[in-house]
């Protein structure tokens, strides 16, 4: 194991430091990948399109299976410092996607900020244009619970609960708790 880890190191200073600042609209530092936020270097697992419109502040740990898609056309993601995306959660921006300072995301988790389009009834859905739907803005220190999803339009205020499961579209406050599908606000 400590081979393991020393290789990344080694990997990622001599190599991919560099290519992740180029590539990634802004790449913090001390951003760490993996199961147990020990790796530099993006692990297989993690799927990454449009980097460039990405923008991962410092001290940010980003788990295995984690999917961060923008769409071309889209407006991007911003990751804010010492947020934690845990495994396998897909964040798909099309509209603006941004999370604010310390936000933590449990694993299995959705932020959708795009619909396909379903305007034409001679076309299939995914034949169709995309379309955005909204931005989602997650203020600083939220927690988002397991499996909860944002769609297009959601606005949580800072310190706000998401329980597990929840469906949230709308704006709510400052220290709310979202349960339910939909999700409404029990504080």
């Amino acid at each position: 194991m400590r081979l393991l880890l020393l290789l990344d190191r080694l990997a990622f200073w001599l190599f991919f430091a560099g290519h992740y600042r180029r590539k990634f609209g802004a790449y913090g530092r001390n951003v760490r990948w993996g199961a147990h936020g020990h790796r530099l270097v993006i692990p297989r697992s993690v799927r990454i399109s449009c980097p460039e419109k990405i923008f991962i502040g410092n001290n940010c740990q980003i788990d295995e299976g984690v999917y961060l898609q923008c769409h071309s056309e889209g407006e991007g993601i911003q990751i804010g410092d010492g947020s934690r995306i845990n495994a396998h959660t897909h964040v798909l921006a099309f509209s603006r996607i941004t999370l604010g300072n310390d936000v933590l995301i449990a694993p299995f988790s959705l932020l959708a900020s795009g619909d396909h389009g379903h305007a034409r009834a001679d076309r299939a859905v995914m034949h169709q244009p995309y379309e955005r739907s909204g931005p989602i803005v997650v203020g600083d220190g939220a927690w988002i619970g397991h499996g909860a999803k944002l769609l297009g339009g959601a606005t949580i205020g800072r310190c706000s609960v998401v329980g597990a499961g929840a469906v949230v579209k709308g704006q709510f406050g400052d220290h709310s708790l979202l349960l339910g599908v939909p999700a409404r606000c029990r504080r």
